[in-house]
């Protein structure tokens, strides 16, 4: 089985470029308001749980794309195929 750490599923980049483009604002909007002294920043909270619904879409698509790999793994790699059975460990401490 060949595993690639580059995302197969085109959807990942689009949610990292939108995750970028929220972390962007989210950065650019603290700094307009610590430079103004404003105390309160209501715009950061919503964009910050736009960055969170975004983690969230990448999360599940991560699982997803996990559940796929394991499926279709499933019948050429077991647990034992890949580590063998361990014999049992005998004590060599006598006392």
């Amino acid at each position: 089985m060949r595993l690639s750490l580059v995302p197969q599923e085109r959807r990942f980049y689009a949610l990292f470029k939108k995750q970028g483009e929220l972390v962007n604002e989210s950065l650019e909007q603290l700094r307009n308001g610590l430079l103004e002294g404003q105390t309160r920043h209501p715009r950061l909270r919503e964009l910050e749980h736009e960055c969170d619904d975004v983690t969230h879409e990448i999360y599940n698509l991560i699982n997803r794309s996990n559940a796929k790999i394991s499926t279709h793994s499933r019948h050429r790699w077991t647990r034992s195929s890949i580590w063998p059975k361990r014999s049992p460990t005998r004590s060599t401490c006598t006392g």
